[in-house]
């Protein structure tokens, strides 16, 4: 990210968190993305909600992977 930040420095810079949020571990948001998304691929009966706590961490949106799977 860094090196295409310094060779496009005018060029958004985004990352994209593909997780089922099953970690006990709080990733920190990477500074020099300038957006993040977050792509929730929890699926269990219950779900624990560790994506939905990423985002909000680093203030990002959080995706059902039902919302891309939809789009076909």
């Amino acid at each position: 990210m860094a090196q295409a930040k310094r060779r496009h420095p005018d060029q958004p810079i985004g990352l994209w968190l593909l997780t089922d949020g099953r970690t006990t571990q709080q990733p920190p948001r990477p500074d020099i993305a300038d957006f993040c998304e977050v792509v929730d691929f929890e699926t269990e009966a219950i779900r624990l909600g560790g994506a939905q706590r990423i985002a909000r961490a680093w203030q990002a949106p959080c995706w059902p992977v039902s919302a891309f799977i939809e789009m076909g």
